[in-house]
């Protein structure tokens, strides 16, 4: 069985805030794992295949596909973070996300919002270095 090595893993927020982030590369694709919370799950799977953009095409873009389990409401964030990731990498990205904290209110969810896209922030910027990039 072949094992996926992990090129980056990151951290953002505290306490029942915190949201992890791996990034492993399959071959010459990245998986990305996004959890956080009080309870890990799959709430969404996005993937954004690399291509070059077409407002410009001397730069990467993505075209992104997602699948968000019922009730859930990851599927924005983890496309957004499989764009970025696939935007600094030139590589097909797939992002597995849930996250959740038990009555959550506006508050809650912009500050777990903000620690995601902090993660997804670092994450992307780790894998512009990762050998195999397109870009």
């Amino acid at each position: 069985m072949p094992s996926y090595p992990l090129v980056a893993r990151e951290t953002c927020g505290e306490g029942r805030y915190v949201i992890f982030g791996e990034a492993r590369e399959v071959g010459p694709d990245i998986l990305i794992t996004l959890f956080g919370g009080e309870r890990h799950h799959v709430g969404a799977v996005a993937v954004s295949l690399a291509g070059p953009s077409h407002a410009d095409p001397g730069r990467i873009s993505g075209t992104p596909s997602v699948i968000t389990l019922p009730g859930h409401k990851e599927d924005s964030l983890a496309v957004e973070t499989a764009l970025n990731v696939t935007r600094a990498s030139g590589r097909t990205v797939v992002v597995i996300a849930g996250i959740h904290v038990e009555a959550a209110t506006e508050r809650d969810i912009r500050q777990l919002l903000d620690n995601a896209r902090c993660v997804g922030s670092k994450l992307a910027e780790r894998l512009r270095t990762v050998p195999g990039r397109t870009e």
